[in-house]
């Protein structure tokens, strides 16, 4: 949870600086459109951060789980 912060603000800085290049490769007017790049840019990295932090954190209950269940599984036969 306390990466989420640094996640959050890394990828917002990198989405920002390519939209720009993007936004300038197509002929925009970047000091116009900075500030729009910037809020959607921390927007879409907000989102996909906590997306795959929940998936992932989905996915390694799972694994945990199932290797419980083996352990459990594994004493029942060595008794």
């Amino acid at each position: 949870m306390k990466y989420y912060l640094l996640y959050i603000l890394t990828g917002s800085f990198v989405a920002t600086l390519v939209l720009s290049f993007l936004m300038l490769m197509m002929g925009f007017d970047l000091p116009e459109n900075l500030v729009l790049i910037a809020i959607s840019s921390f927007g879409f990295v907000t989102i996909a951060t906590i997306f795959s932090w929940w998936n992932n954190e989905k996915r390694f209950k799972k694994i945990i789980q199932r290797e419980i269940k083996k352990g459990m599984e594994r004493d029942e036969l060595e008794k």
